[in-house]
């Protein structure tokens, strides 16, 4: 279309005048997806001519040519973000460059360890402050374990998902949860036994949430817990009592449940 063919010659003739160290950040920020930190630009983005600490500054650089756009999370901390067309137009620089695989793996990287820092802070007294500090980042998480996914890094994601399970219970994220987890496990079979044994563990947990499929939800509790002893992991192996006791509950919940439903037809 004219108008997004004008669109597009503003965006090259805007990138085109960039010095180099911009235009490196420029295209490696469209890694983000839904805003990111410094924290995160920093280390997902410096690297090959870009060293960590030159990013404020270029970082301040793209957002003085409205490049970048400043705004702030739920704490008043500030948090930055490309607008849509910017980042479409950065990811295809990306794509054509010799580092984009490497930048792909440093932004799954730094989110899988956001997600692992996280994962016993969702069970503490911080809780509520790390719910809504994954909360600003959920799109990067979900772009980071689809590429792990679909790259076969299966590591990334199978320590991504299963980290996560509590923020998915949380928030409601539930079904995103469920469809993760469970394409995490189909990709594992290969997988180191205890990483794969800790996710077949969350996934019967989070699964449980349905309050059906418990045919299946038994199938990875019996896997897990024979992974576990196997490895000789005893956090494995309590960890999948430990669901195995809460799906039995959920499954006497949806049992009472089921029976309430059919007396109140009666009447």
């Amino acid at each position: 279309m004219p108008r997004q063919q004008t669109l597009r010659g503003a965006l090259e003739w805007s990138y085109n005048l960039l010095p180099e160290p911009e235009k490196l950040l420029f295209d490696r920020l469209s890694v983000f997806r839904g805003g990111f930190s410094l924290e995160a630009a920093e280390e997902v983005c410096a690297g090959e001519g870009l060293d960590s600490y030159d990013v404020l500054d270029v970082l301040s650089q793209l957002i003085a040519k409205s490049l970048v756009v400043v705004e702030q999370d739920s704490g008043s901390n500030a948090r930055y973000r490309l607008l849509e067309s910017m980042r479409l137009y950065g990811t295809e620089r990306l794509t054509d460059t010799t580092h984009s695989e490497s930048i792909s793996e440093r932004h799954a990287s730094y989110f899988m360890a956001l997600a692992e820092k996280s994962s016993p802070e969702l069970i503490s007294t911080n809780q509520a402050k790390w719910l809504d500090r994954l909360e600003n980042d959920y799109d990067n998480f979900r772009t980071a374990i689809i590429w792990a996914l679909d790259s076969d890094h299966v590591e990334i994601a199978l320590r991504t998902t299963s980290a996560l399970v509590w923020f998915w219970i949380y928030h409601r994220h539930v079904s995103d949860g469920q469809d993760l987890l469970e394409r995490a496990v189909l990709h594992s079979e290969n997988a180191p036994p205890t990483l794969r044994a800790i996710a077949l563990s969350r996934a019967a947990l989070i699964h449980a949430k349905k309050l059906e499929g418990f045919d299946r939800i038994r199938g990875w509790l019996a896997e897990s817990l024979q992974l576990s002893d196997e490895a000789d992991w005893s956090e494995g192996t309590m960890d999948a009592l430990w669901t195995g006791g809460v799906v039995t509950w959920s499954k006497a919940i949806s049992i009472a449940w089921s029976k309430t439903s059919k007396t109140s037809r009666l009447f």
